[in-house]
């Protein structure tokens, strides 16, 4: 409720030295998995700009085997992460059958890239 104020709650989070306009505003953008559209749109860039020994299709099958990814993913960054870190959990799964895919893991593979 705080945050509701508009531009005077911009000033609550302003360096007390200065008053001067250095905070910058992001927005994050939602991303439901339902949207395929966008989903599929978003793993082709991936694809062409970082992906190596994967294509879209891999992705799209580890997706849909894993559902619970869909209540994980809800940002364009959450599923950047999710399609870095994929391939080499769903290696190491493959060894270790009792290894899940949690946001934990999903981050800490994420990290070690």
């Amino acid at each position: 409720d705080y945050l509701q104020g508009g531009e005077g709650s911009v000033a609550l989070f302003l360096p007390r030295e200065s008053r001067r306009a250095v905070l910058e505003t992001a927005w994050v953008c939602p991303l439901e998995m339902s949207n395929k559209a966008l989903v599929d749109k978003y793993i082709d860039h991936y694809v062409s700009a970082y992906a190596d020994d994967w294509h879209r299709e891999d992705y799209e099958r580890a997706l849909s085997l894993l559902p619970e990814l869909g209540e994980i993913i809800r940002t364009p960054f959450v599923l950047k992460v999710t399609l870095s870190a994929l391939p080499e959990l769903l290696d190491r799964r493959a060894k270790h059958s009792d290894l899940k895919i949690t946001r934990h893991n999903l981050y800490k593979e994420y990290a070690t890239q």
